[in-house]
């Protein structure tokens, strides 16, 4: 599948959605920094913000960055102050 995400991502530089999905693999494969990476690449940083935010702030909790981490958690807690995996991350990098 990543390389089917390269593929579009070659041809459609512009796509966000084949970024968020590479990063959304790469998380799931363990490839945290890769995920990070490919986060960072995304042409419309606006693109299903709160999503992107969110795992950005669980993976750099599990990568032990966690000032990093609560901020990419607060920013996705403000706009949906009820989502617990953002609140387990918190509580994790708070701890």
């Amino acid at each position: 599948f990543i390389q089917c995400c390269d593929s579009i991502i070659e041809l459609e530089p512009q796509d966000s959605e084949a970024y968020v999905i590479k990063g959304f693999i790469l998380y799931n494969t363990e490839d945290h920094i890769g995920a990070l990476e490919t986060f960072e690449k995304i042409p419309d940083p606006q693109f299903r913000r709160y999503e992107v935010v969110r795992l950005k702030g669980t993976i750099l909790s599990e990568l032990k960055r966690y000032e990093d981490a609560i901020e990419c958690l607060d920013e996705a807690l403000e706009t949906n102050p009820q989502d617990t995996e953002a609140l387990t991350a918190k509580g994790f990098a708070l701890y």
